[in-house]
């Protein structure tokens, strides 16, 4: 489900007559964006706003779509911009004079992998995963990328997207945005992946038989949905954990006071993942031994995140590897400096051919350890950003591991996932931690330039500077819907209990307006929890004379729970505007809330304009706002929970409908 805005007509001309702009002096390129000019009704012709073909460094500006007329977009990419592409020279080495060495002619592309995940910004109108894996696939060149597919599919992949609600992985695949995804010209798809309702393995009792059999069972029919739907395309699909040091580490915080068994805790996490292998291995000997299928491959990988690294707590290393069925064995490598990784590396295999099974011919080699994660942060000193650092560091370890024979190199990440604090604003360059090849304003990394060049085979960093071009940043998005201050401005107002906002706006209208769904109880907080919410009342200007009432999941309720109002406008034809203030209990991802509207009644369907904040700390913030077209008779904001053991309860303050 694609929710995707159309260009202006303003974008459809450039690419008719972009080549006959004027540049202002400069030379102009193959696809140069110009000011076109539109004609008014009464024929006289109208020039629209001129968009700056040259930043103030001078480099060119890339639009890396085009609007095709139909809803649909152009992917044009980043080398139609590049001055003299075709005069770079072959590939050098800037780095040092250490060669990469691709073991049993394996090609770069099919070796150095790049991730795709939680970006926090975004250059293009296309659906963002798409926008991810077209400057991936299409402009670095790469044919192996890593996704994160699961229950918070929405929040690593959010802009320009309208995803719904799914069950399973197996469920999630029928998308067609996903399908078109892994159906690119990828000859390797890594995957971080896990079942939808979360198997609970950190208690403190051995998990039960059903449970690891409910696990199977998913892993087993996504294995079998993706053997089906590529058969044949020569692609090979891993299916991973993600940083499994990090989730035993947790776990094992309960042995510490008493509340749990070491061992049996470990165990249970082996049981786990060999659950998940088990599904993957039996999907493919069932598909495979009927002969109808090749050419494609589905292998579950386990991913570790601390070999030599200092740790008191038990290291997957030791306690988990040697008992692993994976196929393949990952290390997100954040820990290791380039001067251990070799004999880590060396360590690593040691470890995976502790298991009896993999003794002899059945031994594994580096072709079965990839890197799942690696790079280097470009404000790895808080204080001032090293662009050089992070380019030294990540190539030096990208060579090590190469030249080692592991399969995959995946470096993390295209666009960056961390902000330094939270906000909903497009970040700044100085708001992000540094974890990318694409800055927020734009501009493309020497480390980007780099692997571009490797896998190109061209010298993108002759004499040490890099191509003059730079993404352009997409239209601001729009701005949230404030809550208004002056009673005349409300069409309609719901403050929960009946407790008085300031003046009292609008008392004959506090009432609830539509009945909500079935299911749900209405409580108040529990006085254990004044102080944190109070908190969020003083950080986001709130008064504690607001009242507040708990939306509450009851056990055995449908997955998603809603609250409904009919639609209040100040005329037929007029647009509504929505907002709704509150909390939630427990984080959850903003995937989980979602406006939906109904022209008829019955049939409802997502909202285009809706703004909603993040949502941070022990308790998230919720304010959502959306204008609502017109037609629309009734919406419903919905809370959506797809994890299991995640309980949540919406907070709702305030509702209205402005003018």
């Amino acid at each position: 489900m694609k929710k995707i805005k159309l260009l202006s007509l303003v974008l459809v001309l450039v690419a008719i007559i972009g080549v006959f702009a004027a540049c202002g002096g400069k030379e102009e390129g193959p696809t140069g964006p110009v000011d076109p000019v539109t004609e008014t009704p009464g024929g006289e012709e109208e020039e629209t706003e001129q968009k700056p073909e040259f930043d103030d460094a001078g480099n060119r500006y890339v639009d890396l779509v085009t609007e095709d007329g139909s809803g649909g977009f152009t992917y044009k990419g980043v080398n139609a911009f590049l001055e003299g592409y075709d005069a770079y020279g072959p590939f050098e080495d800037v780095h040092s004079d250490v060669p990469f060495t691709f073991a049993d002619g394996r090609e770069a592309r099919d070796v150095l992998g790049f991730v795709h995940a939680g970006g926090q910004y975004n250059f293009t109108e296309q659906p963002y995963l798409t926008e991810g894996a077209n400057l991936i696939r299409n402009d670095i060149g790469s044919r192996v990328i890593k996704l994160f597919l699961g229950s918070d599919i929405a929040d690593q992949y959010s802009f320009n997207e309208n995803w719904g609600s799914y069950e399973s992985l197996t469920e999630l695949l029928q998308e067609d945005e996903i399908r078109d995804v892994l159906g690119m010209d990828f000859t390797t798809v890594v995957m971080v992946a896990y079942e939808f309702d979360r198997l609970q393995w950190n208690i403190t009792t051995a998990v039960a038989q059903s449970e690891l059999s409910r696990v199977q069972k998913e892993f087993y029919d996504f294995t079998k949905e993706l053997i089906a739907s590529f058969n044949g395309s020569g692609k090979t699909f891993v299916l991973q954990n993600w940083e499994g040091d990090n989730e035993l580490k947790e776990a094992l915080a309960k042995v510490a006071d008493g509340s749990a068994d070491e061992q049996t805790i470990i165990d249970n996490y082996i049981a786990y993942n060999n659950a998940r292998q088990a599904g993957i291995e039996q999907a493919r000997e069932e598909l495979f031994a009927t002969g109808n299928y090749a050419r494609v491959e589905v292998l579950g990988a386990l991913e570790i995140n601390y070999i030599s690294y200092p740790s008191a707590e038990k290291k997957l290393i030791d306690v988990v590897v040697p008992y692993s069925d994976a196929d393949l064995f990952s290390f997100s490598d954040w820990s290791t400096s380039n001067a251990s990784l070799e004999q880590d590396l060396e360590t690593y295999l040691a470890q995976i051919n502790k298991n009896p099974d993999r003794q002899g011919e059945n031994a594994a080699t580096y072709n079965d350890i990839y890197l799942g994660e690696y790079g280097r942060k470009e404000y790895y000193n808080a204080s001032s950003p090293s662009e050089e650092g992070q380019f030294n560091y990540s190539v030096e370890t990208a060579k090590i591991a190469v030249n080692k024979g592991l399969r995959y190199v995946c470096y993390w990440s295209l666009m960056c996932n961390e902000r330094k604090e939270a906000s909903t604003a497009r970040p700044a360059n100085e708001d992000m931690q540094g974890f990318w090849l694409i800055k927020p304003d734009g501009v493309f990394t020497e480390t980007f330039w780099y692997f571009k060049g490797l896998l190109e085979n061209k010298n993108f960093l002759a004499g040490g500077e890099k191509p003059k071009v730079i993404l352009r940043q997409p239209e601001p998005a729009e701005e949230p819907i404030p809550f208004p201050d002056d009673p005349s401005d409300i069409l309609f107002f719901d403050n929960f209990d009946d407790v008085d906002l300031d003046e009292n706006p609008a008392p004959e209208l506090n009432t609830k307006w539509e009945a909500y769904s079935d299911g749900m109880q209405y409580d108040h907080i529990k006085a254990a929890d004044q102080p944190m919410l109070s908190r969020y009342f003083e950080k986001y200007g709130l008064t504690p004379e607001i009242g507040f009432t708990v939306v509450q999941k009851k056990h055995n309720n449908p997955e998603e729970e809603y609250i409904q109002y009919r639609v209040v406008r100040s005329s037929e034809d007029a647009e509504g505007k929505f907002v709704m203030q509150g909390f939630l209990y427990d984080p959850t991802p903003k995937s989980n809330i979602k406006v939906v509207g109904t022209k008829n009644g019955t049939d409802y369907e997502p909202l285009e304009s809706v703004y909603m904040t993040d949502k941070t700390g022990e308790y998230g913030y919720l304010y959502v706002t959306t204008k609502i077209p017109v037609g629309y008779t009734s919406i419903r904001v919905l809370f959506t929970n797809t994890k299991a053991g995640n309980s949540w309860d919406p907070l709702i303050c305030r509702v209205a409908f402005v003018k």
